[in-house]
């Protein structure tokens, strides 16, 4: 047995080490990403221990701003005066997630039928930018992943192209495979290119023609070839030709093929070069705020494409800019890169810029190692290197801030309990309040128009209103001694203009006192008079225009004092929020959230310096690996209930282990694959080991029950595995019963009433032993073979249990005579006298037998003692007799009579025997004072005291005349009187019979 169950622990062990590798591959293969994402949520949401710092503050563009300023889009002015409103507030840096890549359009605002002014929104937003000069602009392109490069794409799209010439399409992009850039049609566009880059102005019948497709194939891809051409051709020529006007570009590159300028170029040409153009300065303007001195090898982080740059002069005026790309991404933002390469430029990611600006991170304090891990001075520890290995996309986990729980907050809002936010609304009261004044002194101005224009001329009025519209714009230039000079100018020009018109409408309101206007159009004049006269010359324009101002400036005041603690010294970031425009994207601690909080997130996890960061491969496959194969070795062993509770606690104390990890080190370690091999070995080693060993362990059970009770049998049959049945020295108690004189009984019975005897007898005794913790060894007839305390069914207090068995057995008998089961003799069961023997020693207990027939028995002279003894209380009349080694164990908790030295058939030396009369306590007094006088008389006998010991005796029968062991010593007495024994005489009883 022992052997068979080795195997089967092997093949368990061997099963587990299929079922680990089983899940090895699939983590491998990345079929588990899906759980590891939703467990590495869930770490983030509900373990993350990151503070959330205080020098952030997200200025949202929300629905209630659309409602209460402008519909979206905003003109760009108001977005120059939120950023003019961030720095009065004393906004330390100000990050837009707002890209401005198109121009906007001049604007003229219409006042009381004039043409007030025009408005230059990219002016304004430039000159509000270059005052502030605290912010950060942000920047999109398309990506490759790390390691691809353009040129590797058209050098080996070429190779292609030369190798086959009529290539397919489908066999192309096969052939290119994750080089493929190209997209639909990615062979035309790639031949397209190469035609276009010798000769741009090559006609679109001419490129069908050399390609030999239809004209329809290239018009589908001409404006984007055409487009990414134009750039690719002007930078090259402005890097050769820094110094070159755009009429020395257009000559040089819309030549015709003989070299000679073109005399009538084509205008889409001339219009891509145009745009090429300005895209080329635009993209130079962003790259002065990018680096060449970050090290970062070839390969390790993306290379951008398809740069979409700001304005050039937004570009110009910001104090930084970053790329806002989560290109790549799954569903999920769980991570994003922070560095990109633009030739030999590395670009910032926008929250990475704005970190490193706050931290004092140069750009000589960061590198990517070649192994591909991104280093940077730790802000939160200046002596530390933080170290954060990229992922196959170059990118980094972002550490998202789970916030502060808000009652009442819907699950898709929550990410508005983490940073500080305020709508953009609020901030805008200030340049609202401003225009409010500015309204009341376009009101003003206005009315000194119309009275110049209607005391002196409308020229003189036009001229005001330029000299006033030069005066605003002035105003928002920052000061300078040359503005300054043109302002005071100005202020003296407006203000005698101002009087001269004041003195106008009184000399006009003066002529018409008295007079009625003889027509509508003289009474309309008339009231204008009066009018302007109210207006200018008694004051009352002038009143309501200061009594709004000073309204206006208490509210910018106490607007300034209110927001200010909030915003001075911080970080603003401007993004959307609004449900109609934000883009919403879900995140690992909110359901979803717009991606402006990714930028607030890295600011926040740099300056903290708790960069998450992924635990090496080798490590979670370690991990793995021990996890699955720990359990497996458990599972192959250990009973099934205790390997699941094994399993059980394994997989709760490892999940405790891992976020235990994370908080203290930032690392995630893999939890999914390593929880899935525990399971998996676990199931199938006990799936195996119920399949094989079951058939087993009921046969066991089976076989077991023959010696305990079903229960009991059932209970060891769960632990076949362990048990030894090969044979053992052990202490044990040994049990022999017998019925007197049954063999006569059951000739006169018959077999059937024999049976009707017998088996009801058998089953309540078996009950007794059972309860007792006996285990039967076999019934012989009427005789019963048991044993307490067997290797496989330890009982420690054998001795004392056998005892307890022993007298159970007689009581149970007197209540079967008493009550006989029906269909069974009941005279006969009145009969039924019981014998007991027991005998305590050590024995060999174990499978003996042949390999047909094996029988767990015990063997040795303690069980030979036993059976003799049994037989032996016929001679001395008694019920159960045992020897001093189970007396002695059984101690004082039972009464017993010493019944001397016997020396059974098979010994050559008599040991004492004693006969069990029941439990302390419960042995009635006659009873008691028998057993002491017996065993005096006894000592007496022992002692070759024969007088005093036949006096013993003799008072021993007069109290139990039925005392069948006194009646024998006495005849011992006597023979011994009749013949006094020698000098070796010894005082022992010999039973001449088994």
């Amino acid at each position: 047995m022992l052997s068979s169950l080795t195997k089967t622990q092997s093949r368990g062990v061997i099963i587990g080490v299929v079922a680990t590798g089983l899940v090895l591959s699939l983590h491998l293969g990345h079929a588990l990403r899906g759980a590891e994402d939703l467990a590495y949520d869930a770490r983030m949401r509900y373990f993350n221990p990151i503070a959330e710092t205080d020098r952030i503050v997200h200025i949202d563009l929300t629905d209630q701003c659309f409602d209460e300023i402008a519909p979206w889009p905003w003109p760009r002015r108001l977005t120059a005066d939120l950023i003019l409103a961030l720095h009065e507030l004393g906004a330390e840096y100000v990050a837009f997630d707002i890209e401005f890549k198109r121009p906007h359009d001049p604007r003229h605002e219409v006042e009381q039928g004039y043409a007030w002014e025009t408005i230059y929104d990219d002016d304004e937003l430039v000159a509000a930018i270059r005052e502030a000069g605290n912010v950060f602009i942000p920047f999109s392109f398309k990506t490759l992943p790390p390691g691809i490069t353009l040129r590797q794409t058209h050098e080996r799209a070429a190779e292609i192209i030369a190798s086959d010439p009529n290539i397919t399409q489908n066999e192309f992009g096969r052939q290119l495979g994750e080089l493929d850039r190209f997209g639909t049609r990615g062979l035309i566009r790639f031949r397209e290119a190469q035609l276009l880059r010798r000769r741009f102005a090559t006609p679109r019948e001419e490129l069908a023609a050399a390609l030999d497709v239809p004209a329809e194939e290239i018009d589908a891809v001409w404006a984007g070839v055409k487009d990414t051409v134009a750039r690719e051709l002007v930078g090259n020529y402005l890097t050769e030709h820094p110094d070159a006007d755009f009429e020395q570009l257009q000559t040089d590159l819309l030549a015709e093929p003989s070299g000679e300028p073109s005399d009538a170029p084509d205008p889409g040409d001339v219009e891509d070069l145009q745009d090429a153009l300005r895209w080329y300065r635009a993209t130079q303007a962003v790259l002065k705020h990018t680096s060449t001195r970050i090290e970062a090898p070839p390969g390790r982080i993306p290379e951008a494409i398809e740069l979409r740059p700001p304005l050039e002069s937004v570009g110009l005026a910001a104090a930084g800019t970053g790329f806002v790309a989560f290109e790549g991404e799954r569903n999920v933002v769980r991570t994003t890169p922070l560095l990109v390469r633009y030739g030999d430029h590395v670009i910032k990611q926008l929250g990475f810029a704005v970190a490193c600006r706050l931290a004092e991170i140069e750009d000589t304090d960061i590198r990517v190692t070649p192994d591909g891990v991104l280093e940077f001075r730790d802000p939160s520890a200046p002596d530390r290197l933080l170290r954060v290995p990229l992922d196959e996309r170059g990118a980094v986990p972002i550490n998202f801030s789970p916030g502060r729980a808000v009652a009442g907050r819907s699950r898709e809002a929550r990410w508005l309990d983490s940073f500080q936010h305020l709508p953009a609304s609020r901030v805008m009261r200030i340049p609202f309040y401003r225009r409010q004044i500015e309204r009341h002194d376009r009101t003003w101005t206005l009315a000194n128009a119309r009275a110049i224009e209607l005391a002196l001329t409308t020229a003189a009025a036009e001229a005001y209103r330029q000299k006033v519209a030069e005066r605003n714009r002035l105003r928002r230039e920052p000061p300078s001694p040359e503005r300054d000079a043109a302002w005071t100018a100005l202020e003296a020009e407006i203000t005698a203009a101002e009087k001269e018109a004041r003195q106008g409408i009184q000399v006009n309101f003066a002529d018409i006192q008295g007079l009625e206007p003889q027509d509508d159009a003289e009474a309309r004049d008339f009231a204008t008079i009066r009018e302007l006269h109210a207006d200018l010359v008694e004051g009352r324009l002038q009143t309501e225009r200061q009594r709004a101002e000073a309204k206006y400036r208490q509210r910018i005041g106490a607007t300034l004092a209110e927001l200010g603690g909030l915003i001075n010294g911080k970080t603003c970031i401007v993004g959307y929020t609004a449900s109609a425009i934000a883009d919403m994207k879900p995140t690992p601690v909110y359901d979803i959230a717009p991606g402006v909080m990714v930028y607030s997130n890295i600011v926040n996890q740099v300056l903290a310096g708790r960069m998450p960061r992924f635990a090496p491969l080798w490590v979670d496959l370690l991990v793995l690996v021990f996890c699955g194969l720990s359990i497996a070795a458990v599972a192959a062993s250990a009973p099934a209930i205790t390997s699941a509770l094994v399993w059980l606690a394994a997989s709760l104390v490892f999940a405790a282990l891992n976020v235990l990890v994370y908080r203290q080190s930032d690392i995630f370690m893999a939890l999914i694959a390593p929880l899935a091999a525990m399971l998996v070995s676990w199931g199938a080693v006990t799936a195996y080991r119920q399949l094989t060993e079951e058939r087993s362990r009921r046969r066991f059970s089976k076989a077991l029950a023959a010696y305990v009770s079903p229960a009991v049998a059932r209970r060891l049959s769960q632990q076949v595995a362990k048990l030894d049945m090969s044979p053992v020295a052990r202490e044990v108690t040994c049990f022999f019963s017998d019925l007197k004189g049954f063999t006569t009984l059951s000739e006169r019975l018959g077999a059937g009433r024999t049976k009707a005897v017998l088996n009801p007898y058998l089953e309540a005794m078996s009950d007794v032993l059972h309860r007792h913790d006996a285990m039967i060894n076999k019934f012989m007839g009427d005789g019963i073979f048991a044993f307490f305390n067997a290797p496989i069914f330890a009982c420690p207090n054998h001795a004392e249990r056998a005892c307890q068995a022993a007298l159970a057995a007689f009581d149970a008998l007197e209540e079967l005579k008493a009550h006989p089961p029906a269909g069974a003799p009941a005279e006969e069961m009145r009969l039924l006298s019981m014998r007991v023997g027991l005998a305590t020693g050590t024995v060999f207990v174990g499978d003996y037998g042949s390999d047909t027939k094996l029988d767990y028995t015990a063997i040795g002279d303690s069980v030979n003692l036993a059976a003799r003894l049994e037989p032996a209380n016929k001679v001395f009349g008694t019920r159960i007799a045992l020897p001093e080694s189970t007396r002695s164990l059984a101690g004082d908790r039972f009464t017993f009579r010493r019944l001397g030295l016997i020396q059974v058939v098979g010994k050559t030396e008599g040991v004492p025997v004693y006969e069990l009369l029941g439990p302390a306590g419960q042995v009635a007094e006659q009873h008691r004072k028998h057993a002491e006088a017996f065993e005096q008389a006894v000592e007496d006998f022992e002692n070759r005291e024969f007088a005093a010991a036949r006096s013993g005796f003799e008072h021993c029968r007069a109290l139990r005349p039925d005392d069948v062991c006194a009646e024998r010593y006495l005849q011992m007495i006597a023979e011994l009187k009749a013949h006094p024994p020698g000098d070796d005489w010894l005082p022992v009883i010999e039973l001449t019979q088994k």
